[in-house]
């Protein structure tokens, strides 16, 4: 397995769950945090004698911090704009969330 299958699969256990707790609380040092520990697992994960990737972990890790910078400011942008983005606590209901009267299927 080379070096970007492993960050891949890394990504996908690690990266992805954390991804999905933190972004709704805009835990953006947490992610910068998960990023690093997922390059750093991949490149330990490596078998012996394989060629050190630390170059590729290095860009990848600089590209996803890029990623986590765009979001922060795509969120400071928008907030209060929406409803959802009113405060933490609230219940809002969504339109794609709201419940058809006809069938209750919710489309």
């Amino acid at each position: 397995m080379s070096f970007a299958e492993r960050l891949y699969k890394v990504t996908e256990i690690v990266y992805m769950p954390e991804e999905l707790d933190a972004l709704p609380k805009e835990d953006f040092t947490r992610l910068e945090g998960v990023v690093r520990i997922c390059a750093t697992a991949a490149a330990a994960l490596s078998v012996e004698g394989e060629e050190s990737m630390d170059e590729m972990g290095q860009r990848w890790v600089r590209a996803k911090t890029k990623d986590l910078e765009f979001l922060k400011k795509m969120f400071l942008s928008v907030r209060g704009t929406f409803k959802a983005s009113l405060g933490e606590g609230e219940d809002v209901e969504m339109a794609w969330e709201k419940k058809s009267e006809k069938d209750g299927s919710g489309q």
